[in-house]
């Protein structure tokens, strides 16, 4: 429990947290009935529903339907699976980024460690953590690598070692978090997978499928 509330307390430390409240959105009515109010009159947009931080600043205006899952609560079903993981947490770092006042969040969780080498090239686990408010990004949980010949992070593994969900009602942050032992398990595996494919040639015609694959995939998921 000291070791949960420590690292939350450290997140917590670096803004990640704010309160978050759902408000409906109004709009004014225009009609001959309500021009000579002193007061402007509004109703309500069906099927919408705005999200506001304590500052009173729109993080976003989603449907109704959409589930709005805080950064803490994100964090909160992380730590505790983390911390029933067989992952080392000594020397953990934890570097947190924003976009849009808040608005989405990426939080990378680096493991010291836990290191692999490729032919001498070293990189330490890494796991990355995606919410947002705007409904612009999908709530991601996935496996990486922080490489420190550039200090580059790289995501690896396969679908069943990661978590990608919209903000509806299938998202659970309890089943992402449970991953963390398969991110794990695919992080140990990887100097292998690796020294595979420097060992394979590969064509530009081949690398450019690829790359035009992968950006398709992206943009699907921005949508």
């Amino acid at each position: 429990m000291q070791q949960h509330a420590e690292i939350m307390y450290h997140m917590d430390q670096k803004g990640m947290f704010f309160p978050v409240h759902e408000q409906p959105v109004m709009i004014e009515v225009m009609n001959e009935e309500n021009m000579s109010f002193d007061v402007p009159q509004y109703k309500p947009v069906e099927n919408r529903k705005a999200l506001v931080n304590n500052q009173g600043q729109v993080m976003g205006i989603n449907s109704t339907g959409y589930v709005t899952v805080t950064n803490e609560q994100v964090a909160d079903a992380f730590v505790t699976q983390l911390l029933k993981s067989d992952v080392n947490i000594d020397d953990m770092d934890i570097e947190c980024r924003y976009a849009n006042n808040g608005a989405r969040t990426m939080v990378h969780f680096r493991f010291p460690k836990h290191e692999i080498s490729v032919r001498g090239d070293t990189s330490i686990m890494e796991i990355v953590s995606q919410n947002s408010y705007d409904g612009s990004w999908k709530y991601k949980l996935r496996a990486g690598a922080l490489r420190f010949a550039c200090l580059n992070g790289m995501l690896i593994g396969d679908w069943a070692s990661a978590y990608s969900s919209q903000h509806n009602s299938h998202l659970s942050i309890e089943h992402a978090a449970s991953k963390i032992t398969a991110m794990l398990e695919m992080f140990e595996s990887t100097p292998g997978v690796w020294e595979a494919m420097l060992n394979r040639p590969v064509t530009d015609q081949q690398a450019w499928h690829v790359i035009k694959k992968y950006n398709k995939h992206d943009q699907r998921e921005m949508r």
